[in-house]
């Protein structure tokens, strides 16, 4: 055994030891930290993304955009009537005669096609000696020549203090009546495979006969339905516990049923457990 966190007398801790011990802390997936802008990706136009600054350790190789700062992304024009879905990947090069290493930003450029699907990339094992491993933080979705969306495809790890990745929102949205038994989408989030807990609570301070509130996520539905007499000041919440295999949308939806759309406050927790 070899003491790393001590003074042996001349120089001795590797990037392989602090991956190991990021490892042992983070995982050996990919996640962006609690930090900064937490790289928050935005779309400047058809041709630019811009990921902002934070953090991201992948294997436990630790990348940093610098604080104030961002990354420009290029991205190819699209294809007129046809999709196409680019990844944003963070990237681990090796040089295999200096020993030199690296970590960027790349675009891995998709296939035009009238339905899309993501490019292929290089995975691989940074520990076990690999000198080219890639990663996609981010899916860039184009329609023609428009980039109509980015997906984040890895999870943000919180810190000790936050207990866990928590994601809080909260707002005002107006909610259609029930007429046509269709939902107002509150709100949607797109989350990358995992165990989650997700709370929604929604508050009407008119008078309304009904309330309903539900969490969507895949296959499972969770539903909170408030039905009585007229009634002011109506509220539901609902809480929901699933798991979802690949990136999904969940929807967090509401109806009433006052007969005309009705203003509504909200909240939305979101907490990944597994």
């Amino acid at each position: 055994m070899q003491i790393v966190t001590g003074y042996e007398g001349t120089p001795h801790v590797t990037a392989w030891q602090d991956r190991d011990l990021n490892q042992g802390i983070f995982g050996s997936g990919t996640y962006i930290l609690s930090v900064g802008s937490k790289m928050a990706a935005s779309i400047i136009s058809n041709n630019e993304i811009r990921i902002a600054d934070g953090a991201v350790v992948m294997q436990g190789c630790l990348g940093v955009i610098q604080k104030g700062t961002y990354d420009t992304i290029a991205i190819d024009n699209g294809s007129q009537g046809l999709a196409r879905h680019d990844l944003i990947c963070a990237q681990y090069s090796k040089n295999g005669s200096t020993g030199v290493e690296s970590m960027s930003l790349v675009v891995i450029k998709g296939t035009a096609a009238s339905s899309a699907t993501d490019p292929a990339y290089t995975s691989g094992d940074i520990q076990n000696g690999d000198t080219l491993v890639q990663v996609p933080l981010y899916r860039v979705v184009l329609s023609g020549l428009t980039v109509t969306g980015i997906e984040r495809l890895v999870d943000e790890a919180g810190n000790i203090t936050e207990g866990g990745a928590v994601t809080n929102y909260s707002g005002s949205a107006s909610i259609q009546s029930l007429a046509g038994f269709l939902f107002t989408t509150v709100r949607t989030e797109l989350l990358p495979a995992g165990t989650y807990l997700a709370s929604f609570w929604i508050r009407v301070e008119e008078d309304l006969q009904g309330l309903t509130n539900s969490i969507e996520a895949g296959l499972a539905s969770f539903r909170c339905a408030v039905v009585a007499a007229s009634q002011y000041d109506v509220r539901c919440a609902v809480t929901a516990f699933f798991t979802l295999s690949s990136a999904t949308n969940v929807y967090f939806r509401a109806r009433q049923n006052s007969g005309s759309a009705v203003d509504a406050s909200y909240g939305i927790s979101i907490k990944k457990v597994g």
